[in-house]
């Protein structure tokens, strides 16, 4: 996720002769006042409610957001660790996705699905492949790779783990794929996977690479909101390397 500010609108925002409207200590006290539960039912709404959020499973999810490998060990088991959420993810997307080795190599000992759980034949989800190489957790993508996950998995947008590392613009992750592609003799195939829109990982990080020059011209500053900026230049350099190391060759 990027914040985009043009200089127009800061440049307004520095020059106002007048400050912005607040609201003040003379506004309605109960503006920002949750009201009070007045009646012991509606107390027990809340308190049935609070029950229903703290169970093992929402537990278990939480924990391996943050990576908290004591709850996660209390919590996990094989009969629930590939349990997915209302978003279709599994403890080990969330893990991942975070670069929580710890907490990534516990799940999978605990028996995680590595491509995570296909909820069905017509409907593909992202493995949690997929969500750490676009958040460039490169420590948890090197788990997950030598776990044997699959490298040219479809996701909903029959993307592949490399069109989401060169979305992301992370040079380090799209450099641990590579590697991981040549070893498996599959190079050609990953450079060259087409997404839904006919797409493959270097038209990605070319369109990425045109929209943020395009932002520059016009004035504007992008800005990462959580990790390091992104590096779609250095993205487009690496996969221009591997395809010419891919290309084969023809011999007269």
């Amino acid at each position: 996720m990027y914040f985009v500010f043009s200089s127009s609108f800061l440049e307004m925002a520095s020059s106002r002769d007048e400050p912005l409207e607040v609201v003040t200590k003379n506004a309605d006290p109960n503006f920002f006042t949750a009201p009070k539960k007045n009646t012991m039912a509606e107390r027990e709404d809340d308190n049935d409610e609070e029950e229903k959020t703290n169970t093992p499973l929402t537990t278990m999810f939480s924990a391996a957001k943050v990576g908290d490998c004591a709850t996660l060990s209390q919590t996990v088991h094989s009969s629930n660790v590939n349990t997915v959420d209302s978003e279709g993810s599994t403890a080990l997307h969330y893990a991942a996705q975070n670069g929580h080795v710890e907490a990534t190599s516990l799940l999978l000992r605990t028996g995680a699905s590595v491509n995570g759980v296909v909820a069905s034949s017509k409907k593909k989800k992202p493995t949690p492949l997929h969500d750490a190489c676009l958040a460039g957790a490169t420590s948890t993508v090197k788990v997950l790779v030598n776990a044997n996950a699959d490298l040219l998995a479809r996701d909903n947008i029959f993307q592949t783990p490399l069109h989401k590392a060169a979305e992301g613009g992370h040079p380090s992750t799209m450099t641990m794929l590579l590697g991981a592609l040549t070893n498996q003799n599959l190079l050609h195939k990953g450079l060259t996977a087409t997404d839904h829109n006919s797409q493959t990982p270097v038209m990605v990080a070319e369109d990425c690479l045109a929209l943020e020059e395009r932002r520059e011209r016009m004035g504007e500053s992008v800005v990462a909101a959580v990790g390091e900026t992104p590096k779609w230049k250095d993205c487009l350099l690496l996969l221009e390397q591997a395809s010419l190391c891919a290309m084969p060759y023809y011999y007269e």
